[in-house]
């Protein structure tokens, strides 16, 4: 199993506004990289394709009020993996996220591909501040 974690955001804005928004795959296109295609959603599953890369199913599988969202991998993804986002209250209007991908990975594939996984959670979690903190804070 490999382990892959983002940068840890500090984003100003509460730990249920960040968990709501999170619970809703209509809201997770607005973090996915500007290289995604074939996007389709509902409230609890997606699927796109990453250019270059892979199509990816994803499904949410389970989550922890206001503090965790597990969503679990799906066909057509070419390798099983769950991707969480923690979401630690420091304060009542602040909160700490960080996105985890747990992968099934074998040799060959974890030397290819760990890098842009690696960019991909970081980049979803950078978008989730810069969104969270001039759109949800109303």
């Amino acid at each position: 199993m490999k382990i892959i974690k983002s940068n840890k955001q500090t984003i100003c804005t509460p730990n249920n506004v960040i968990f709501n928004f999170l619970n809703d795959f209509n809201n997770f296109k607005l973090l996915l990289p500007d290289k995604v295609i074939n996007w389709n959603c509902s409230t609890n599953n997606c699927s796109f394709k990453i250019q270059g890369l892979a199509d990816i199913a994803l499904s949410i599988d389970e989550n922890i009020e206001y503090e965790n969202i597990t969503y679990k991998s799906e066909k057509p993804s070419p390798f099983a993996f769950k991707l969480k986002t923690n979401i630690v209250q420091i304060d009542i209007n602040n909160s700490e996220v960080q996105i985890v991908i747990e992968a099934d990975l074998n040799i060959m594939m974890e030397a290819i591909i760990t890098t842009p996984l690696t960019n991909f959670v970081n980049i979803l979690v950078d978008k989730l501040k810069n969104y969270s903190e001039n759109n949800l804070n109303t």
